[in-house]
């Protein structure tokens, strides 16, 4: 297995149940994506793989993948009105793109190819706007060192290329859209070691490129959510000072709003970000040696530091905000080796230290939950098999969930959780019930009754 599949981006119904699952389920689905390798060895191919758990149940379904897929899955989105699911990284031939699209009410996937003129490249994020369009983000060009981001339609199965102007060498590391169904897109320019923002206005084929409160600082954009009233939070690494980088880029602004950080003075990053519903954010990362978590509440022109729970080394790789409001953060906890489980409630200084469920060594590298405040934790383990991890709100240790795994090792990259009333991610919020509500119209309309 490659090294670097922990940092591919740095962000009781299984999958064969019937359709009608869809419109009468009470479950959150949880899908998880990541790679497997038969053989221990630097030059062996990479096979991507992902599995679909009922939350709840104590198994979980694999999804199958064409015979001849090599590579790995770094992202997966799922639409929370169709259930659409986007599986996207690379394919480990020449590294070039990976991208597959499934359902939840499916145990296969169906692969989108690229022609043979297209650029090998690795996607690193993928999200749906409110229509079922998505953009997919990552790395790539003729040399794949270019920022690279593509549009795939709803219905459709052909990737469209979207123009990123003004940067020779970068990457896209993370996507989302604000309510008005623009995307934006951050990563770092690798000419200037700057952060980058784009924005992709609905249906546009060419981004434009977002301004800095500051342009001659240095550093890497890694993360992004936006808070129930259409604000960007964004979060990252300022080079410039050895601390972590924060922005806020208001819907319809064109400039970007920096952040004060805590200074740590002990080069601070921040690996993800989520949002409560009252517009809060919790950023999850590390210093040299401490795991670090910041809150940032609506407004605000500072963030504030969280006490570390344990008093460990560590790291954050993940967080994730359910309808409760409570943060469930996830990592590796360097002084034992264990996987690394924090619990923040709303309004709280502290956060809590929650037990992982054996004294395996690991890594948690993803977090989602559902509207059933049960959290979805997947990572791999230190002998690199992968592991998935569900914890309720209320629980003081994790459950494991037993994953079969063909592979002699693999590990788990990214989760998404599909609820049959909304889709709650890392990324953004979006009721179910207002497609409800337009299908129901539709429907009497078509049938004279309205």
């Amino acid at each position: 297995m490659r090294n670097s599949f922990l940092f591919p981006c740095l962000c009781a119904l299984s999958l064969v149940a019937t359709p009608v699952f869809l419109t009468n389920c009470e479950a959150d689905i949880a899908i998880m994506g990541g790679q497997g390798q038969f053989v221990i060895s630097s030059d062996a191919p990479t096979y991507p793989i992902a599995k679909s758990l009922t939350v709840g149940d104590d198994f979980a379904s694999s999804i199958g993948f064409p015979s001849n897929a090599q590579g790995q899955i770094n992202a997966i989105a799922i639409d929370s009105y169709t259930g659409r699911i986007i599986f996207a990284g690379e394919t480990g031939l020449g590294d070039s793109f990976a991208i597959f699209t499934g359902s939840v009410a499916s145990s296969s996937v169906t692969p989108v190819f690229f022609s043979a003129e297209q650029d090998p490249a690795e996607f690193f994020g993928v999200a749906f706007d409110s229509k079922g369009n998505a953009i997919l983000v990552g790395q790539g060009g003729e040399s794949g060192i270019l920022p690279a981001a593509y549009r795939l339609s709803t219905g459709s199965n052909e990737l469209t290329s979207i123009a990123l102007p003004g940067i020779d060498e970068g990457s896209i590391n993370a996507v989302a859209f604000f309510p008005n169904n623009t995307a934006v897109l951050v990563g770092i320019d690798n000419t200037s070691s700057g952060p980058l923002i784009y924005l992709i206005p609905e249906g546009a084929s060419e981004a434009a490129l977002i301004s800095l409160p500051d342009p001659s600082i240095t550093g890497q954009l890694t993360c992004l959510a936006i808070t129930p009233s259409g604000t960007a939070i964004l979060g990252g690494t300022n080079f410039t000072d050895n601390n972590s980088l924060i922005y806020r880029l208001t819907e319809g602004s064109l400039t970007a709003t920096a952040v004060s950080v805590p200074n740590t003075g002990d080069e601070s990053h921040i690996n993800a970000v989520a949002v409560t519903s009252d517009g809060t954010a919790v950023f999850g990362g590390n210093t040299t040696t401490l795991p670090v978590i910041y809150t940032l509440s609506q407004g605000e022109s500072s963030a504030s530091a969280i006490a570390n729970a344990n008093g460990n080394d560590g790291i954050i790789y993940c967080v994730a905000i359910g309808p409760d409001n409570i943060a469930i953060l996830g990592g590796q906890d360097n002084t034992t080796g264990l996987p690394l489980i924090y619990r923040l409630a709303q309004g709280s200084s502290s956060a809590t230290s929650v037990s992982p469920p054996s004294s395996l060594s690991g890594v948690i590298i993803a977090a989602a939950i559902g509207n059933q405040n049960v959290a979805t934790l997947v990572g791999a383990t230190d002998d690199s098999n992968p592991f998935a991890y569900t914890l309720g709100a209320q629980d003081s240790v994790a459950s494991n969930i037993p994953i079969s795994n063909p592979f002699t090792e693999g590990g788990f990259f990214t989760v998404a959780v599909y609820s049959c009333n909304g889709l709650y991610d890392i990324k953004r919020i979006r009721p179910y019930y207002y497609f409800q509500m337009d299908e129901t119209i539709n429907a009497l309309q078509q049938s004279g009754l309205l």
